[in-house]
């Protein structure tokens, strides 16, 4: 299952590049016929929500976007596409393991992120103080979710990989003649399994049992980028 889920992801993601750079490459004669391209790339933080925002905690990515924008007015298609790295955790276990060259202090290493794509109408137009664009997209997400080593007694298994479908809305400014931007995202998409906080409690037996909690995919980014074109 998680393989076709992979299969599926990087196909679709191979399809949105090529999609991003035949326009990139046709932005000149799209201009032409009343259309421009833009390209542009941002650096992001989101502040989950809910059940989300505990899970996750305040996280930082990255994502690429490509427009394709009426002259005349303003409106159009965008496409966009990134990760987010989520809350992480590195916890020492007490335990002395075997390095393949030696010993060293053992540690529990759980990691999560969320890959995803989306596609939607976009309207931008000049306004007194820049430029201002907003957006509506439906995508898809990868949520995944894994650890490395743990103790000696652990039970339970990775929360793993969960796809889900989302929608997103969002904002963006630049000023006057500037390439770069600022803009904010509110989220609103399925549920998936991700690490609790804490990732590992102790039971009554002394194991160490692992722990996951499924959460709807609710939050706010906020972004600054650069763009061109436009």
């Amino acid at each position: 299952m998680a393989a076709t889920l992979r299969s599926r992801w990087s196909g679709g993601a191979r399809q949105a590049l090529m999609l991003a750079l035949v326009f990139s490459f046709a932005s000149a004669p799209a201009s032409a016929a009343g259309v421009h391209a833009e390209l542009g790339f941002a650096a992001s933080g989101l502040l989950g929500l809910g059940d989300f925002g505990k899970v996750s905690g305040p996280s930082v990515g990255g994502e690429g976007t490509f427009q394709l924008l009426s002259d005349e007015l303003g409106i159009g298609l965008r496409v966009a596409g990134g990760m987010r790295l989520l809350r992480g955790y590195s916890i020492p276990t007490g335990e002395v393991i075997f390095n393949g060259t030696g010993t060293q202090p053992g540690k529990f290493e759980a990691k999560q992120s969320v890959w995803w794509i989306a596609l939607g109408p976009a309207w931008s137009r000049p306004i007194a103080v820049g430029r201002i664009g907003v957006h509506l997209m439906a995508g898809k997400a990868l949520a995944s979710a894994s650890s490395g080593l743990g103790w000696s007694n652990t039970l339970g298994a990775d929360p793993g990989k969960t796809s889900f479908m989302f929608a997103q809305a969002g904002i963006t400014w630049s000023p006057q003649s500037d390439q770069f931007d600022l803009g904010a995202d509110v989220l609103l998409g399925g549920s998936a399994d991700y690490w609790d906080d804490p990732p590992v409690i102790v039971d009554g037996a002394g194991a160490h049992v692992l722990q996951s909690q499924t959460a709807s995919y609710t939050g706010v980014v906020f972004r600054v980028g650069y763009h061109i074109g436009g």
